[in-house]
């Protein structure tokens, strides 16, 4: 965790000084929501319109990272009224095995200030190709039994949303620096979580010890979500575990094939079979038929 947030904190500098911002990460996060360029104030039609725009440049290019894309529909909807005030910015829900409902990307429009710099990554981790791509790709998969079409393995499921985030450039985003940051932002967050909850339930941090290190190192990200931490031991981690498992065994097959490496036959490794343990999904990986296993 703290080697990440080192790596976070360094990409995060090195972005701030390519755009000729004079401040330092914590000077940047904490002028955010304040900056009218950064943020959409009252206007849900921009917010839908942003997420839209988002989503069509998505899957422009998810032919050239998957080899099969799932036929479940997805449609950005907004949070209901009645949630707004405890609902976070988005949130996914999973279609109807039979297809009859679809994929559903929540949107809180309701928020009077939206985290525009967030945009791009909350649609990526959400929606294409992270949860409802994941999701939905699995349960498509009528071969195998239904316990491993719909099963919820933490590390994975989560780990997949952060692997897709990631895949932003790939995917024709991230022009935007600002863009870019807000990713930093959401990375920078899983990886102070990997100390944080270790902290409380390995090393013995009070609730005021951990929300310490959060306001230092993660500058207040996840400082509301130490219940959280506290009552669910370990599940925030699954994110960042999951995330560096996958980019690792990524990293694996490209340095092992080179240039016969193909992206979309590795997504579809990690994928076709459902949600799996780490381990397993790690023996299915190197064994897969794109040739990682016997590259020289």
């Amino acid at each position: 965790g703290e080697k990440e947030l080192a790596r976070i904190g360094r990409e995060m500098e090195v972005t701030l000084r390519a755009i000729g911002y004079p401040g330092g990460v914590g000077d940047y996060l904490g002028q955010l929501w304040s900056d009218p360029d950064l943020v959409i104030r009252n206007n849900p039609k921009a917010i839908f319109a942003g997420f839209e725009e988002i989503g069509t440049i998505v899957k422009s290019h998810l032919g050239d990272q998957f080899s099969t894309i799932p036929a479940a529909p997805l449609e950005i909807r907004p949070v209901e009224k009645a949630v707004a005030g405890v609902s976070a910015a988005a949130f996914y829900n999973n279609p109807s095995a039979d297809g009859r409902r679809p994929g559903v990307f929540y949107v809180n429009s309701h928020m009077t200030v939206y985290p525009k710099t967030q945009m791009e990554t909350l649609y990526l981790h959400e929606a294409l190709p992270g949860h409802h791509f994941q999701i939905a790709l699995a349960q498509e998969q009528t071969q195998l039994p239904k316990f491993r079409r719909f099963n919820y393995y933490g590390a994975y499921i989560e780990g997949w949303g952060l692997y897709a985030e990631s895949l932003g450039k790939e995917l024709g985003l991230f022009h935007d620096p600002h863009q870019y940051l807000g990713h930093l932002t959401f990375e920078l967050l899983r990886a102070a979580r990997l100390v944080a909850d270790v902290g409380i339930h390995d090393r013995g941090w009070s609730r005021e010890e951990a929300g310490r290190y959060l306001s230092e190192h993660a500058f207040g990200y996840g400082y509301f979500e130490i219940n959280r931490y506290i009552s669910m031991p370990a599940q925030a981690l699954s994110y960042k575990i999951g995330q560096l498992k996958i980019s690792e065994l990524r990293e694996k097959a490209q340095k092992k094939l080179g240039d016969r490496f193909d992206v979309r036959a590795f997504h579809q490794a990690v994928l076709e079979d459902g949600p799996l343990p780490l381990d397993l999904l790690e023996k299915k990986v190197v064994n897969a038929d794109f040739g990682m296993r016997n590259a020289e």
